[in-house]
């Protein structure tokens, strides 16, 4: 078990009589590159500015590098980097004003670390932010986040405003060189194959809860669906068929069979059903991410 950077011990928070996040555990370390997903009003934002002290939980305990985020928010905060996902700056000022303001606030910025990332991103510190497309703007921001090599960097969005090519190149090699330094990442988004490409682990948020979370090859390799048929499923609905086959997920009529969703792997998914009756698999295959999530979260409106 590595450092531990981010923990959330029986976390709540309340907005009125809305509850934004339920009793939550939540544990990152260093190194990991950790994709929260969830659907719109899930917390993932509550979450995030838990994480940066920008909201005092309701209930439970919130430390970063072992300090409360909000009383300790000097220490904390100098070794955060973050990005929000509508983050925007003066369209006067050009990059490398942007640069030397970040410098100023950051004792560890590392300028030679932040010439590098420039070359390596041809981007161009010259004009002003109102002349750089979306995309371009984005890249800075993320540069600011970066450059002061954060122990912990916060992501709403990550690739909000960058086109499919760059958003690739630039988010996997920046995720990839944060690995190599151990720097723990957490991310949102709602592009499931970006969190598929980025991700070491992730976490399906639902309702204000963790529904599931984990290393995403092992979540993978732990589930499957499957194409089941039979005299002994007629007349069943899907919620009596997931109450007779443990780890069901989401059952579905297809094709005259049902297609169930398993949190097992298809070996054992396949055992399990040997206690309903006549039941024969008609097709198995793996799941991807989206799949997951959908059966997870996809049921309500």
């Amino acid at each position: 078990m590595g450092e531990t950077i981010v923990e959330l011990k029986g976390v709540s928070k309340r907005f009125g009589r809305i509850e934004a996040l339920k009793d939550l555990d939540f544990r990152l370390e260093a190194g990991a590159s950790y994709g929260l997903i969830g659907r719109n009003g899930a917390g993932k934002t509550t979450l995030l500015r838990l994480v940066l002290g920008m909201l005092r939980p309701t209930e439970g305990e919130v430390r970063v590098f072992g300090g409360d985020p909000i009383e300790e928010a000097e220490k904390v905060k100098a070794h955060i980097g973050y990005l929000a996902e509508d983050q925007s700056y003066p369209a006067s000022l050009r990059p490398v004003d942007l640069f030397r303001f970040f410098a100023s606030c950051y004792p560890t910025w590392d300028p030679a670390f932040l010439e590098a990332l420039v070359r390596r991103f041809r981007i161009p510190v010259g004009r002003t932010l109102g002349k750089l497309s979306k995309g371009q703007a984005r890249q800075v921001g993320l540069l600011c986040a970066l450059s002061h090599r954060p122990r912990l960097l916060v992501l709403d969005e990550p690739g909000g405003g960058l086109d499919p090519v760059v958003r690739r190149r630039f988010l996997e090699e920046v995720i990839e060189l944060l690995a190599s330094e151990k720097t723990a990442v957490l991310f949102s988004s709602h592009n499931l194959q970006e969190v598929e490409r980025l991700a070491s682990r992730i976490g399906i948020l639902h309702g204000g809860r963790l529904l599931l979370e984990g290393d995403l090859d092992r979540l993978r390799e732990g589930s499957c669906q499957l194409l089941v048929e039979g005299a002994g499923l007629d007349g069943l609905e899907a919620e009596d068929l997931k109450a007779r086959l443990p780890g069901c997920l989401q059952a579905r009529r297809r094709d005259g069979a049902w297609a169930v969703t398993v949190l097992a792997g298809e070996e054992e998914a396949r055992e399990r059903l040997r206690a309903l009756p006549g039941a024969r698999v008609r097709e198995a295959r793996p799941l991807s991410l989206e799949d997951l999530f959908v059966a997870l979260a996809g049921d309500e409106p």
